[in-house]
This record gives structure tokens, C-alpha cells and sequence, in this order.
């Protein structure tokens, strides 16, 4: 069972390990916080490969194009960065994920988004420059 709520100032910081080749599937069980009701929780796990700093991306509102999550230039390589937002049920999002080489990921990398603890898109392998993946509540 999990302590949320609980504050432990004396805690042992512990590093979690990190396999050589980092799967694609879905999480058996990714952590997040849950939104206040009304709300989606989208998370968003990315795994780099063996170049992190040509990775970025950004999670926007398909409407507005407000940006609402972004990461990217990472130092590590093969790991996995966990990236959450709360966002209204009904939006309309926008994923889009760059890579400055203009390979995509390399062997390890790659990602995975999940509202609502429900994988709804992911991706890895060679994508170019860039890939988009539009998920959520959106016009056909």
C-alpha cells in the first residue's frame, strides 16, 4: 500500500533501477496524482535513447494551442521521465514529439500517454523530425 499524505522530512532517497532496454508497454501500473473530479489526468512517460538531448516535445490544447506540458533536451540517457497535467474531460490535446537529428528514438526510447490510467497512444522507433498524436474529446 501506498502512504500518500504522509511527510517523511528523513526519508532515504532510493534511485529506481533502470533496465538497458526499457519496454513500450504499458505500465502495470503508472503513479500519479488523481484530478479533482471534472478533470482528466493525462501522464505522459518518456523513455530516452542513447542521444536525449535531441528529444523535446509538448502536450497542447488542439483549440486554443495553448501549450500545456513540455519537456525535452534531456541529459540522461534510457530513462524514464514522468510528466502529468490535469485537464478538462472534454479537451481536445495535441502530443507532438521532436527529434533535432531527425531519427526519432533509437533503440529504448520512446513514449507512452495515458488519461486516466488508460494507455491511449504511444510511440518509439524512427519518426523523423517529429510526430503528432491527437487524443482526448476531439471534432471527427
Amino acid at each position: 500500500g501506498s502512504l500518500s499524505g504522509f511527510c517523511f522530512s528523513n526519508a532515504p532517497t532510493v534511485s529506481p533501477s533502470i533496465s538497458p532496454a526499457p519496454s513500450l508497454s504499458a505500465s502495470s501500473n503508472p503513479t500519479y496524482t488523481p484530478c479533482d473530479d471534472g478533470l482528466s489526468t493525462i501522464v505522459i512517460e518518456l523513455t530516452t535513447d542513447e542521444y536525449p538531448e535531441e528529444t523535446s516535445w509538448n502536450l497542447a490544447n488542439d483549440t486554443t494551442g495553448d501549450v500545456i506540458l513540455q519537456d525535452g533536451n534531456y541529459a540522461d540517457p534510457l530513462q524514464t521521465f514522468v510528466s502529468q497535467t490535469c485537464t478538462s474531460n472534454n479537451a481536445c490535446l495535441r502530443f507532438t514529439i521532436n527529434d533535432e537529428y531527425s531519427d526519432g528514438f533509437s533503440a529504448g526510447g520512446g513514449y507512452v500517454i495515458y488519461v486516466n490510467n488508460e494507455q491511449v497512444a504511444s510511440g518509439g522507433g524512427n519518426f523523423g523530425s517529429s510526430e503528432t498524436k491527437v487524443i482526448g474529446s476531439c471534432p471527427e
